[in-house]
């Protein structure tokens, strides 16, 4: 998507990389910088409603957030999930095992 606005819930307002440090108001519009290198606008004041492909879910605040360590704890659940993918890959692999082992044995 371009410089697209949207009501959806996949805009700069509700994206991680959407500064709570660098914001001001532009008129009776709010808009914040975009701290996503994968951003077509990367380093540029978008306004809230504005969307792009780089965008990713801010449930825990924004990555600049002072209160909390927001970066942290994105980089945490990342290793979480890759940690479970690698367990459900790991039992997947098992269970393709062990039926191929069960079929061997009843054929």
């Amino acid at each position: 998507m371009n410089q697209a606005h949207s009501t959806s819930l996949h805009n700069c307002e509700n994206c991680r990389y959407w500064s709570e440090m660098m914001a001001k108001n532009q008129g009776s519009v709010v808009v914040a910088m975009c701290l996503s290198d994968q951003s077509p606008f990367f380093n540029q004041f978008k306004p809230s409603c504005a969307t792009c492909n780089a965008w990713e879910s801010g449930h825990h605040g924004p990555i600049d957030r002072l209160d909390m360590d927001a970066w942290s704890r994105y980089q945490n659940e990342r290793e979480v999930a890759a940690h479970s993918m690698h367990e459900f890959r790991d039992k997947s692999k098992d269970d393709t095992q062990h039926r191929q082992t069960t079929h061997d044995k009843t054929a």
